[in-house]
């Protein structure tokens, strides 16, 4: 019991300073939310453990917040998903993209928040928070529609991976100017694509065709066979002459 208590201590004094933090950022609604729970790391789930240190994520996360260094806040944010993928930081990681006007990025947030966090009653304010969050980077965010049959052995979107299975869904971007490197065995396509707030355009790749056998080389007519060689006579001579 008394290290179930010192956890719950501990717990409740990091929310208060993360609190704290995100009050200057203008993202505390979500931690005051009506059932927001304490963010629960992986190492306040296991029994026993002494929770005296902080973790260095949220010391990150926590002085990037307070110095308004959005950039790191939100790589901190990205860790502790990584460790601990919780609905409600997807939810802040949504508020902080907004605010950094990466809409992409929010986008993808606000949408995995509302997957993953249901239709819970309990959390309907916060439901309507991602709602119109994501409906406000839906917006701005610009869409590339892939055309490549067939599709790629791999694909990147200015320089990170993209998942060539998810192709039949147009790809989320911010507006601005976007390479995509189409590769095909050892064969590398490139496009440049430049889109507005909200635009949508197209990028086709050809593809690789099918893989013909090499030409035969050219012989030439068939020889004339050669001629047989003559016939000598034996030599004989008649019997009586």
């Amino acid at each position: 019991m008394s290290v179930s208590r010192d956890r719950d201590a501990i717990l409740q004094r990091r929310q208060r300073f993360i609190g704290a933090a995100l009050a200057a950022a203008g993202l505390a609604t979500v931690l005051r939310s009506p059932g927001a729970a304490p963010i629960q790391t992986a190492e306040a789930q296991q029994p026993g453990l002494c929770l005296s240190v902080e973790p260095p994520y949220y010391r990150e996360l926590r002085d990037a917040l307070a110095a308004q260094d959005w950039g790191r806040a939100r790589e901190a944010l990205q860790k502790i998903l990584v460790l601990n993928p919780v609905p409600r930081v997807f939810l802040m990681l949504g508020d902080l993209c907004a605010k950094m006007a990466d809409h992409a990025c929010a986008r993808d947030a606000f949408r995995r928040y509302l997957h993953d966090a249901g239709d819970d009653a309990s959390k309907a304010e916060l439901r309507r928070r991602a709602e119109a969050g994501l409906a406000e980077a839906e917006a701005h965010v610009g869409r590339i529609v892939v055309s490549a049959v067939p599709a790629p052995d791999a694909l990147t979107l200015d320089g990170a991976a993209v998942d060539v299975r998810t192709l039949a869904e147009p790809l989320g971007v911010n507006p601005g100017r976007h390479e995509l490197v189409a590769k095909y065995g050892d064969d590398e396509q490139h496009a440049l694509v430049e889109l507005a707030s909200g635009e949508q355009r197209t990028v086709t790749f050809e593809g690789r065709g099918p893989v013909s056998p090499p030409p035969m080389p050219c012989l030439g007519p068939p020889l004339p066979p050669e001629p047989a060689p003559p016939v000598r006579g034996c030599g004989c001579t008649e019997v009586g002459r």
